[in-house]
């Protein structure tokens, strides 16, 4: 499922690297938006490899549409909700808080995973 979520960026956090069961590398950062609605929701979403090089130029408070894929799973006999970004872009006309105009995030809406194989395997 494919959502656009508009929204103030809170916290940038730090990128989390790991290996899969399968022996894949994987790294994901995670990042905090906050919604501009009547009543503000703080939305979590998560930024997979090749993604977090291209979220590096916004900062918090900048301003944003994130295209998001909200995805759950069963592991364990518990489920899990995703909520990964696949591409951003400056709310305010192409440019940050600072002014500054960088590229956006982009990419397919397709999984986040580069092996079906793979799509059962928690990063946690």
């Amino acid at each position: 499922m494919a959502v656009e979520i508009v929204g103030k960026i809170i916290q940038k956090f730090d990128k989390i690297e790991g290996v899969s069961k399968t022996d894949k590398p994987w790294s994901k950062q995670d990042i905090l938006l906050e919604t501009q609605e009547n009543f503000p929701r703080k939305v979590l979403i998560t930024a997979f490899s090749e993604k977090i090089s291209e979220i590096a130029n916004f900062k918090v408070n900048d301003e944003v549409i994130a295209s998001v894929n909200i995805e759950s799973r069963e592991f364990g006999g518990k489920w899990y909700t995703n909520i990964n970004v696949w591409r951003m872009q400056y709310k305010n006309n192409g440019t940050g808080s600072n002014g500054h105009a960088a590229s956006a995030v982009t990419g397919d809406e397709t999984s986040f995973y580069s092996d079906e194989q793979d799509s059962d395997v928690l990063p946690f």
